[in-house]
C-alpha cells in the first residue's frame, strides 16, 4: 500500500509582501513619521541642502521631544502631514498596492501607493527649497510703526543632532513652564510678538512678562537670552 501526499498549491501572487503594509486610520500617522523620515534623509544625501537637514533635525526632534512635551512641531513636521494626506485617501489598501491618482512610471505603469508617497513628499520639499532664499519674518515696530524685517541668514538654518541635544539639556535646565517653552519655541522659529499672542490667546504684555522671565532663568545658568 503506497501513501500519497496530497500537494496544495499556493497562489504566491495573492500572498502580501512583508513590505505591503496596510494603512489604516491607526498606524497612518507612524507610517507618514517614517516615509517623512525616509524621504529627507535619502534627499539630504542626494543633495546636501542644509535646509533639508534643517527639516530633518526638526522631525526628529518632533517626534522624539516635542510630541511628548506638547511643544509646537517644526516645519520638518508638515512632511509627514504631507505624506498622510496621501495615505489617508487609502485607508484599507495597501502600500503596494496600485495608486488611483493616475500617476505613471518611467515604462507608462501605474505606480504604487508608496511611490505616490514618496512623490508628494518631493514635490512639497522642491516647493520649501524655492523658498529657502526668500524667507524673513517680522518682528516688532520702528518708531514710526513700520515693520522691521530681519532676513534670516542661511548658516541659521543648518542644526546638527548634537545641537539639539544641547539645546534640550540647556533649556531643560532653565527650568521653564509649559507656557515658556512655547512662547520660546515660537521665538526660535522666528515668529513676532504679534503673531504669537494669537496664536497662544494671550496680550503682548504677558509675552513680555515671559521674555523676562526667560532672559533671567537664562542669565542664572550663564547664557545671554535675545528673546
Amino acid at each position: 500500500m503506497t501513501n500519497t501526499t496530497k500537494k496544495t498549491a499556493v497562489n504566491t501572487a495573492t500572498q502580501p509582501t512583508a513590505t505591503a503594509e496596510i494603512i489604516t486610520a491607526e498606524n497612518v500617522q507612524s507610517l507618514g513619521e517614517r516615509f517623512a523620515i525616509k524621504a529627507l534623509k535619502t534627499y539630504y544625501q542626494k543633495s546636501g541642502m542644509p535646509f533639508v537637514y534643517s527639516l530633518y533635525c526638526g522631525l526628529i526632534a518632533d517626534i522624539t521631544e516635542n510630541k511628548k512635551t506638547g511643544a509646537p512641531l517644526s516645519d520638518g513636521y508638515d512632511v509627514v502631514q504631507t505624506a498622510c494626506a496621501v495615505l489617508c485617501a487609502y485607508i484599507g489598501k495597501r502600500l503596494d498596492d496600485t495608486s488611483a491618482d493616475g500617476q505613471t512610471d518611467k515604462n507608462g505603469n501605474p505606480i504604487t501607493i508608496k511611490t505616490a508617497v514618496f512623490r508628494a513628499v518631493s514635490e512639497y520639499v522642491n516647493g520649501e527649497r524655492q523658498r529657502e532664499y526668500k524667507r524673513a519674518y517680522i518682528d516688532d515696530l520702528d518708531e514710526n510703526g513700520n515693520a522691521l524685517i530681519y532676513e534670516i541668514p542661511a548658516f541659521w538654518d543648518m542644526p546638527t543632532a548634537t545641537d539639539y541635544k544641547t539645546v534640550t539639556a540647556k533649556i531643560a535646565e532653565m527650568g521653564l513652564s509649559m507656557n515658556e517653552k512655547k512662547f520660546l519655541t515660537y521665538r526660535l522659529r522666528g515668529y513676532s510678538l504679534e503673531k504669537i499672542a494669537p496664536i497662544m490667546g494671550v496680550k503682548r504684555d504677558t509675552l513680555n512678562v515671559y521674555r523676562k522671565r526667560l532672559k533671567d532663568k537664562a542669565q542664572k545658568i550663564g547664557l545671554t537670552a535675545n528673546v
